[in-house]
């Protein structure tokens, strides 16, 4: 967290107060089936399971390509050509960390996934439209996480 001394046009000023959490990425990794690669997650404050898309923060001196492609293998054992989409600011009202929003595609199994120690995580793959649906029904309870699905799905031309 950071102090900001802000100035307004009428000559006041007031102290302003700006997150500087790490940067992002999210991807939404579709199979030759065009199937999403999901997130079965438990967590704490929700009270229980959640659907999410493979994400994590951005490490030091990584870039977030390479940190889609960690966090992807490691949550959820899958390999995707990666490509980003768009890019998001988490809160531009208080935060100024970015989102990376990756959409991989032909995404492939390769090993099995390496939790952390607080991770419960099952991973499902549903038809792209089975997604959308669990989104809307909210089973999906990070609005980044929805926002992505849609942006990419989008780009992906299946909402066309």
């Amino acid at each position: 967290m950071r102090r900001d001394e802000l100035e307004l046009r009428d000559g006041s000023k007031f102290d302003y107060y700006v997150s500087e959490r790490k940067n992002f990425c999210v991807a939404v990794c579709l199979t030759s089936k065009n199937e999403v690669v999901l997130l079965k997650h438990f967590r704490h404050p929700a009270g229980g399971f959640v659907y999410e898309l493979p994400a994590g923060l951005v490490e030091d001196g990584e870039k977030p390509r390479e940190a889609m492609e960690r966090e992807l293998l490691e949550e959820t054992g899958f390999k995707a050509g990666l490509k980003l989409v768009g890019k998001v600011v988490r809160d531009p009202s208080s935060d100024v960390s970015k989102g990376f929003f990756f959409l991989g595609r032909n995404a492939v199994f390769k090993r099995k996934p390496v939790l952390e120690k607080l991770e419960e995580i099952t991973v499902e793959l549903r038809p792209w439209r089975e997604a959308l649906r669990l989104a809307t029904e909210s089973e999906f309870r990070h609005p980044l996480t929805i926002a992505a699905l849609y942006w990419c799905l989008d780009k992906a031309g299946l909402l066309r």
